[in-house]
């Protein structure tokens, strides 16, 4: 049985993601995914650092480079889900992730990463 976490949207939808090992081959499916730091306790929260969408993630996945920076700030889970709806739809759950989550990588959908990203704070994070 694969791992999974269940990351909730702001809209206090419920979206459940696989565990995944970002070295294993891909499916040409559509989907969502999260880079994330691991737990701090063994009931605690999960913390998505970005999150993303692609329409197929054999395409997006492999060299992605927000995976490195990811790591660079400690992350070590890779979250993926295969989403059925609309590219409209994934676009949508995406944000609703974001916007619940606050992602330090994420720009798009995140209002305090995207003024910082325009002052300029954003190119000396690491």
């Amino acid at each position: 049985m694969v791992p999974c976490e269940v990351l909730t949207g702001l809209t206090g939808l419920a979206y459940r993601f696989s565990v995944v090992d970002p070295s294993a081959g891909w499916r040409a499916v559509p989907g969502l995914y999260a880079f994330c730091l691991p737990r701090r306790e063994i009931f605690g929260p999960i913390v998505p650092i970005y999150v993303g969408e692609t329409s197929s993630f054999p395409t997006r996945m492999p060299g992605h480079p927000e995976w490195e920076a990811a790591k660079r700030l400690g992350a070590t889970v890779m979250l993926a889900m295969e989403f059925r709806g609309t590219e409209w739809q994934r676009k949508e759950a995406e944000c609703d992730l974001i916007r619940a989550y606050r992602p330090k990588l994420n720009v798009q959908h995140n209002t305090p990463n995207a003024l910082a990203g325009l002052a300029g704070i954003r190119s000396g994070r690491f």
